[in-house]
């Protein structure tokens, strides 16, 4: 059936593509290392035969250079991983945070040929900045179009991903709705400020 671009029309670049069989790196980044530190991640890669890979930015970079040795048409993206602190106030504030933490990271994967960047992630869980740093979709949306802006200055190239978000409805300290989340994001434009969804 094809996939929809964002003004509601069938975006034909898309419409006869397949998915890839994919899989998420580590959670905890490798601990700064490449995937090689968790080798059941390259044996699930080689006999899974993934297609496409989604590593956080603070992952080694050298683990594209891995995953292309079993694949070399793998499909990489980054998410750009920032775990909201208790304070940033002194730092400039939330956005200069996130870059502080991210952009460099994210320009090494960068110099891998790495042009798939997701920025944050699940941002309406509380954990994640929701009514602490943001209260809404709209308010997240501007931070998003903040970073995307910087991102699309620093990486040349760069594909700006919208984060996947928490589904659910609200759950009290946890995660605030994920579809009334999306469409305050989308009434304040940031979805369109994006290259893909997450």
């Amino acid at each position: 059936r094809g996939v929809l671009a964002p003004n509601g029309h069938q975006d034909p670049s898309v419409a006869h593509k397949r998915a890839l069989c994919g899989l998420h790196g580590s959670a905890d980044s490798c601990w700064g290392h490449d995937s090689s530190a968790v080798p059941i991640i390259l044996d699930l890669v080689r006999d899974a035969k993934i297609e496409a890979f989604k590593a956080l930015s603070g992952e080694s970079p050298k683990t594209a250079d891995l995953l292309r040795e079993i694949n070399p048409a793998m499909f990489i993206c980054v998410r750009a991983m920032w775990k909201p602190p208790d304070d940033t106030g002194a730092s400039g504030g939330v956005v200069s945070s996130f870059l502080d933490d991210t952009l460099e990271d994210c320009k090494r994967w960068a110099e891998k040929g790495i042009t798939h960047f997701e920025i944050h992630n699940e941002p309406n869980l509380f954990d994640e900045g929701f009514s602490q740093y943001w209260h809404d979709g709209r308010e997240f949306g501007e931070f998003f179009i903040e970073v995307a802006r910087v991102f699309r200055e620093e990486i040349p190239g760069v594909q700006i991903g919208w984060p996947g978000l928490s589904p659910g409805e609200n759950q009290a300290g946890v995660r605030t709705n994920a579809v009334r989340f999306f469409r305050e994001a989308e009434m304040g434009g940031a979805i369109n400020a994006a290259d893909w969804i997450g």
